[in-house]
């Protein structure tokens, strides 16, 4: 969708198990890519799934229909990729594993292949257990990503998180830690309908989960996303606001926590997760590279 529009294209592609042309990698500056909790270089990207199986309503993924390659396809890419002295590489699936025959397949692929490379991805706390978790990191996974937003279960009832339980969360997250894969997780502070005391309890709910990364962020309005549908029916915010920078003040109004209390949450969180002494001299210790 663009400007409220959607665009139509010519790219249709099957549910599962398609085969895509590899890209030519080798035309980007690879070696200008890196994450934060990188630990190789060159870096690039790739795509193992389209869309979303979930309909969580702040995001957009969830209206693209759901698509998986052939895991031989992507085994091709990555060969390729090594070839050309790829050494990480972030899977942009917006929910790796989902698909878990097929992911089970290409993980079981890079093992028996050999190949050699670091890797991250987004996925999701509950679609993961131990066993793809240990298969993820023998086949070089560092790090994953997860979609936490709040402990509130409302608000994920509500914004159709559809978690199943949220003991999946800290068991996900200490799995992870067995198998020595970093966590980053994603949260979400003053949805619409939340109050001072959820933000606070999302706050010290990140602490003590204990990932090695935490992001706060504030609602974002994404065009197509059932979040600003209704903030817009609701007067939470305008039908023409373009706005996607919520880095200075929030974009979309909460009843219950005017705009500075926010950002000051949202600067509250990041000290009182990062400035932690257990924390930083953990970080210290780790530091490899």
């Amino acid at each position: 969708r663009h400007n409220n529009q959607i665009i139509k294209t010519d790219l249709k592609l099957p549910e599962w198990g398609f085969k895509l042309p590899i890209p030519n990698h080798e035309q980007l500056p690879l070696n200008k890519y890196q994450l934060s909790h990188g630990k190789n270089k060159p870096l690039t990207s790739v795509l193992t799934s389209y869309g979303c199986p979930h309909k969580c309503s702040f995001c957009v993924s969830g209206r693209i229909q759901y698509r998986y390659r052939d895991p031989e396809n992507i085994l091709e890419e990555i060969k390729y990729l090594l070839k050309i002295g790829v050494k990480e590489i972030t899977f942009r699936d917006n929910i790796f594993g989902f698909h878990r025959k097929t992911a089970m397949k290409l993980l079981n692929g890079i093992i028996e292949n050999k190949l050699k490379f670091s890797w991250v991805s987004d996925s999701r706390v509950d679609i993961l257990d131990e066993e793809m978790i240990k298969l993820m990191s023998e086949a070089g996974c560092h790090a994953l990503h997860f979609g936490i937003e709040t402990n509130s279960t409302e608000t994920l009832a509500a914004y159709d998180k559809n978690l199943r339980k949220i003991d999946y969360v800290q068991n996900t997250i200490n799995l992870c830690k067995k198998y020595n894969i970093l966590t980053v997780g994603y949260f979400i502070l003053g949805l619409p309908g939340e109050n001072l005391r959820d933000v606070y309890n999302t706050i010290n709910y990140s602490i003590n989960l204990n990932c090695d990364y935490a992001s706060f962020n504030l609602p974002m309005p994404i065009i197509g996303t059932e979040l600003r549908e209704k903030s817009i029916e609701q007067g939470l915010l305008s039908d023409g606001d373009e706005t996607y920078d919520g880095s200075s003040e929030p974009i979309i109004n909460n009843k219950n926590i005017s705009s500075k209390e926010l950002v000051q949450l949202q600067k509250k969180a990041y000290r009182k997760f990062y400035l932690r002494f257990n924390f930083i001299i953990d970080k210290i210790i780790n530091i490899r590279t």
